[in-house]
């Protein structure tokens, strides 16, 4: 065994390198060493060479030596509140050999203008049907209200950053990563999604939205027939649903207080309410369809002023579709009974409206560091799932029903955080949730009035002030190498401020013999499972504390996700024991809970996550033991490559292997 032409056997604990053996005719004879692989990573070359009287032959292959050690996340995060709070590091503590190797404070203030810079850009594609114009007038007509309803604005907005593409860059430099860009499959995600400036229509410039937002009403009018429904197409067959996502929009367009065409929309009111009602007369039975449809025709059409005579003449048919859906309430997801809430609050009934709202808000969860939610149903293909455009639904219909509630804030809280780990892609969900999150700054104040923040770290003292409209990205202090002392396993940060602020503490170090990550807003774990048959059907035997396995057994490896939120752009690295190989080769897409393309490499398993869900995911795979020995096996990793400072990892094990 040698290393740059040195012998290294001693490092492998090698003595005696020769053996002799006997092949009777016709047979086959195995030959091995022991040896204990050295501490150091390296690569090196075994030449083996067999020899009888007359003849020999030979053979030279490089073995690989990875390192026992890794590296690893510890975090602590905190909502901060006003005062001080702080954060602290606590897994380091029962890891004897943790060698630290960076430490980063990070502070992610809620500013105005953070907010706003989260809004994806729009594009000008080439599709010029009616959908697509709409998903391009609603964003419009929202952000055109940004400057109407905040002036402030309109210069403020020119201190963003200049984007080459649909979407603000990720730090590509950041130090908390532990996987580099290059190697996952978001490079070009993570550069913002480069498109041709052509196509962008600059939603930070007064003047494009107001001259592309005239554009597409323009255009969307072309599609209206003279019995007032629209189409597909121009001069097409009359569409119902169509006709109620044109009024949609446009009563979205109202709630922000913009301007739409008026006439236009009465004769579509005029055309859609008997459509609706001869649908709901038709339906025997009641079904999620069709509860669904009443609901939403009736929150779309409520929306537009009471003063209208259409409005007006149509109150009753309101009434009437609410009605049949609170018969079938058993049809009803949490979005749906955000609409009703709102609807009898539109029509007067705030019995009924609280009694929805109190069904609604007792769906809610609430966690320290995420802010108020809703927990995914066992049905998530049927009930609802967390998105932005519910919870933003949800928050609007509070603040309209219930504005006093302290359910805003923490709701407000999730929008936020949601803001820093996951990619808003869609511009009309994102619209909504930054004028929402605009409108709860403006009632409390924090238009108007500074933020500061103050850390004390670990011999660190800094003060960040910022007047309303300024703008910042995250704030970040570094300590590396021998600057990381024990005080900086804790942070101090006393924030004076009108809504949530973030803030992370995080430290990567290196080790061997790594405890798992304390339970956080994300979370995995490992187990190992013998593959056994029993009166014909495959089951899974838990492998045990010291348990031997043998060569050739198919062992599963089951991984579990736990999440108090959805991420974006998440990496799964599972390493694999030295010994073991994975029973499938191939790389590709796969399904486990969620789709995820599966990455199968000498050291390791790893898959590449686009969207985690909040809740649980689990994720299989098998490997079977080649040759018998004791065996290091580094802990698997999770991490949101969209924001580095938030990642997990598994413990250290051993897997012992007979022939």
């Amino acid at each position: 065994v040698k290393q740059d032409k040195v012998n290294k056997a001693a490092a492998f604990g090698l003595k005696e390198l020769t053996q002799t053996v006997t092949v009777p005719a016709n047979s086959t004879q195995y030959v091995s060493w022991q040896l204990t692989v050295p501490p150091a990573p390296g690569l090196y070359q075994v030449t083996a060479v067999g020899r009888t009287a007359t003849d020999s032959d030979g053979e030279q292959r490089e073995l690989p030596v990875f390192p026992s050690r890794v590296r690893l996340l510890a975090s602590a995060h905190a909502a901060l509140q006003n005062g001080n709070n702080t954060l602290q590091i606590t897994e380091l503590e029962n890891v004897t050999d943790a060698t630290p190797e960076v430490a980063v404070l990070t502070l992610h203030p809620s500013l105005a203008l953070s907010v706003l810079n989260k809004m994806p850009s729009l594009l000008t594609n080439p599709y010029n049907d009616l959908i697509s114009s709409l998903n391009r007038y609603i964003p419009l007509a929202i952000v055109n209200q940004f400057y109407t309803s905040y002036p402030q604005l309109k210069e403020a907005v020119k201190k963003l950053p200049a984007r080459t593409g649909t979407s603000a860059p990720w730090e590509e430099n950041d130090p908390l990563r532990l996987t580099l860009l290059e190697q996952t499959p978001w490079l070009s995600l993570s550069q913002g999604s480069n498109v041709q400036q052509a196509a962008i229509v600059n939603l930070f410039d007064e003047a494009s939205v107001t001259k592309q937002l005239e554009k597409e009403r323009t255009r969307i009018l072309k599609f209206q027939n003279a019995n007032g429904s629209f189409s597909w197409f121009a001069g097409g067959p009359e569409d119902t649903y169509l006709t109620l996502r044109v009024l949609d929009a446009f009563s979205q367009a109202i709630r922000f207080g913009v301007n739409v065409p008026q006439a236009e929309t009465q004769k579509a009111l005029s055309y859609i309410v008997p459509k609706i009602d001869k649908q709901l007369k038709e339906d025997k039975s009641g079904s999620v369809y069709n509860v669904s449809y009443a609901l939403y025709a009736a929150y779309t059409l409520s929306a537009f002023p009471a003063q209208w005579a259409q409005v007006a003449e149509a109150k009753a048919h309101f009434k009437k579709w609410v009605d049949y859906a609170d018969q079938q309430s058993q049809f009803m997801t949490p979005l749906g009974q955000a609409y009703a809430a709102t609807v009898y609050h539109r029509l007067g009934d705030d019995v009924k409206a609280n009694q929805y709202l109190d069904k609604l808000l007792a769906r809610m969860k609430y966690d320290k560091l995420t802010g108020a939610y809703f927990a995914p149903e066992a049905q998530s293909w049927v009930w609802y799932q967390d998105t932005l455009t519910t919870q933003t639904a949800t928050l609007k219909t509070i603040l309209e029903v219930r504005p006093q509630s302290d359910k805003i804030d923490p709701m407000v809280q999730w929008l936020l955080f949601n803001k820093q780990v996951t990619d808003w892609k869609s511009p009309a969900s994102a619209a909504q949730a930054v004028f929402a999150l605009l409108d709860v700054l403006h009632t409390k104040g924090a238009l108007t009035a500074s933020s500061s923040y103050q850390i004390n770290w670990a011999g660190t003292q800094a003060r960040r002030t910022f007047d309303p409209m300024d703008w910042t990205s995250s704030l970040r202090w570094v300590k590396e190498g021998t600057q990381i002392t024990p005080a900086a396993s804790m942070a101090t940060v006393t924030k004076q401020s009108k809504v949530t602020d973030f803030a992370s503490l995080n430290m990567v170090y290196t080790s061997a013999q790594a405890k798992a990550s304390p339970k956080g807003v994300i979370n995995v774990s490992r187990e190992y499972f013998v593959r056994v048959t029993q009166d014909g059907a495959q089951k899974l035997r838990p492998i045990q504390d010291r348990e031997e396995l043998h060569v050739g057994d198919e062992i599963e490896v089951q991984l579990t996700l736990q999440t108090d939120s959805a991420f974006d752009y998440v990496l799964l690295a599972d390493p694999k024991p030295a010994g073991f190989e994975a029973a499938d080769l191939h790389s590709g897409w796969t399904w486990n809970s969620v789709s995820m393309y599966r990455e199968v490499r000498d050291g390791s398993t790893n898959y590449f996550l686009h969207r985690l869900p909040a809740g649980t995911v689990r994720v299989s795979y098998v490997l079977r033991p080649t040759v018998p020995g004791k065996f290091h096996v580094q802990p698997a990793q999770v991490q949101s490559m969209y924001a580095p400072e938030y990642g997990a990892h598994s413990a250290a094990e051993q897997l012992s292997v007979r022939p």
